[in-house]
C-alpha cells in the first residue's frame, strides 16, 4: 500500500504543470503548480484574477477549474520593428528596429495584468513608441531625423515612455531605449552618404588643422615657458649679483667708515698734538718775548744811562769824519774851538769821560 502511494505522489510531482510565458494555460493532469525563478504565477477563476504565486511548487485546490498565467519579472527587451513615418519635407522613412529595455516588478504584477491584460507591453510600450516616432517625424525634416537630431531620439523616446507610465500609473520601469538608424530611399540615402562623407572629410581636415594649430600653440607655449624659465634664471642671477654687489657695497661702506673713523681719530690726535704743540710754541714765544722784552727794557735802561749829550756829540763827530764828502768852512774872526759847530771841546770831553 505504501509503495503504491509513493509511486502516485511521484507521478503527480513529475507531471506538474509549468506555465508558458505570457500565455494562460488550463491545468493539465496535475494539481501541482511549478513557478520558476524570475516569474510570478497568477491564477484566475471565471475570468477574475484571484491570486499571485511566487517561485516554487504549489498545490492548487480547485483543479481543474482554475486557470493561470506566468508573468516574467526579469529585465526584458521589447523589440518594435519597421516603424514607418513621414517627415516634414514629405519623405517617408522607416525605423527598422526600436529596442525598449523594461522590467515589471513583482509587486506591480497584479495591478498591470488586471488593468492592461496579459499583453500589457503592447499597450504600455509598443503603441506609445510608434505614436511618439510618428509625431516626432512630422516636426523634423529627413535631414534632421537622419543626421542632425538622430542622437537625441533615444533620450526623447526614453523620457516619453516614462511619462506614459506615469500617466497610466502602471509603475512599469523603463531602463533605456535604443533606436536603429532609419532607412531612407536609395537615391536619398546616397545623397546623405555623400554629405556625410564630405562632412567627414571636412571634419578630418578641420581636425588636422586643429592638431597643427594645437601643435603650434604647444610649441609656442613651450618657447614661452623656456623664455620665462630663462628670464626667471636671469632674474635670479641678477638678484644674486645685485645682492653680492650690495653686500660688497656694505662691506666697502664699513671699510670706509673704519678708515674715516681712523682718520677722524688720527685727525683729532693730530689736532691735539698740533694744539699742544701750538700751546708749547706759544708758551715758548711768550717766554722768549717776555725775556726779549725784559732784555730790551734792561738794554733800554742801560742805554738810557749810556746815551749822554757827550756820547751823542761823539757819535756825530765820528759820523762827520767818516763822511768823505764833508767839507769844513770857517767864518769869523778866529778859528773855532771845535771843527763842527755844537761840539764840545776837549776839556769837556775829558771831564765827561772822568764822570763816566
Amino acid at each position: 500500500m505504501r509503495e503504491k502511494l509513493a509511486g502516485f505522489i511521484l507521478v503527480l510531482i513529475f507531471s506538474c504543470n509549468a506555465f508558458g510565458e505570457d500565455v494562460a494555460q488550463p491545468w493539465g493532469l496535475s494539481p501541482l503548480l511549478t513557478i520558476p525563478e524570475g516569474a510570478v504565477g497568477i491564477l484566475y477563476l471565471g475570468g477574475f484574477y484571484k491570486k499571485t504565486y511566487k517561485p516554487g511548487v504549489h498545490i492548487i485546490w480547485g483543479w481543474p477549474f482554475i486557470q493561470g498565467i506566468l508573468v516574467n519579472v526579469r529585465p526584458q527587451i521589447d523589440i518594435i520593428e519597421n516603424i514607418p513615418c513621414g517627415t516634414k519635407d514629405g519623405l517617408t522613412i522607416t525605423f527598422p528596429r526600436v529596442a525598449v529595455y523594461n522590467q515589471l516588478r513583482e509587486k506591480d504584477v497584479m495591478n498591470i495584468v488586471s488593468n492592461f491584460g496579459e499583453n500589457y507591453d503592447h499597450y504600455l510600450i509598443t503603441e506609445p513608441t510608434i505614436q511618439a516616432i510618428t509625431e516626432l517625424c512630422t516636426t523634423m525634416t529627413a535631414q534632421e531625423v537622419y543626421i542632425d537630431n538622430f542622437p537625441t531620439i533615444n533620450d526623447y523616446l526614453y523620457h516619453h515612455l516614462i511619462e506614459e507610465q506615469e500617466k497610466s500609473e502602471s509603475n512599469l520601469r523603463i531602463n533605456k531605449v535604443v533606436v536603429s538608424k532609419p532607412e531612407l530611399p536609395e537615391n536619398i540615402r546616397r545623397n546623405y552618404e555623400v554629405i556625410v562623407e564630405e562632412k567627414s572629410r571636412l571634419a578630418a581636415a578641420s581636425q588636422q588643422q586643429l592638431r597643427r594649430l594645437k601643435e603650434a600653440e604647444t610649441e609656442q607655449l613651450e618657447r614661452k615657458r623656456r623664455a620665462e624659465l630663462e628670464k626667471l634664471i636671469a632674474d635670479i642671477e641678477n638678484e644674486k649679483k645685485l645682492a653680492e654687489e650690495k653686500n660688497e657695497m656694505e662691506r666697502e661702506k664699513i671699510r670706509v667708515a673704519v678708515r674715516v673713523h681712523k682718520l677722524i681719530e688720527d685727525g683729532e690726535a693730530n689736532s691735539r698734538v698740533t694744539r699742544q704743540q701750538g700751546e708749547v710754541d706759544a708758551y715758548v714765544l711768550k717766554t722768549q718775548g717776555e725775556a726779549k722784552a725784559e732784555a730790551t727794557m734792561r738794554e733800554a735802561e742801560a742805554n738810557k744811562e749810556l746815551i749822554t749829550p757827550l756820547y751823542v756829540q761823539l757819535k756825530q763827530a765820528e759820523a762827520f769824519w767818516q763822511n768823505d764828502n764833508a767839507k769844513l768852512i770857517y767864518f769869523g774872526e778866529q778859528i773855532p774851538k771845535s771843527v763842527y759847530p755844537g761840539f764840545i771841546d776837549g776839556k769837556e770831553i775829558r771831564e765827561g769821560i772822568k764822570d763816566m
